[in-house]
């Protein structure tokens, strides 16, 4: 797992994009205790969405598309997203 310090803006690796994106793919809203390996770690996707909290990266289109966010959102947008989906429910 990479070496990472998610209370600084910016980039983060692409071994936590790539599990944050994988992990959208199964689901539309994944479950917050759903598990997501990053190399032989096996996280929580609400502990994934910390460390993506202020990710200033583009999240891909089809993940922007699958979670109904404008092309050219960031990860951390999406992170906040699901994280309050998980926790405020539905508007």
């Amino acid at each position: 797992m990479s070496y990472y310090v998610p209370a600084q803006s910016g980039h983060s690796p692409g071994d936590l994009r790539d599990a944050f994106t994988a992990a959208l793919k199964n689901h539309t809203l994944p479950a917050p205790d759903s598990r997501v390996l990053i190399g032989d770690y096996e996280i929580l996707l609400l502990e994934l969405c910390g460390l993506m909290w202020h990710c200033t990266e583009h999240l891909p289109g089809h993940a922007c598309d699958e979670l109904d966010l404008p092309r050219g959102s960031t990860y951390a947008r999406a992170a906040r997203m699901l994280k309050r989906g998980w926790f405020l429910g539905p508007h």
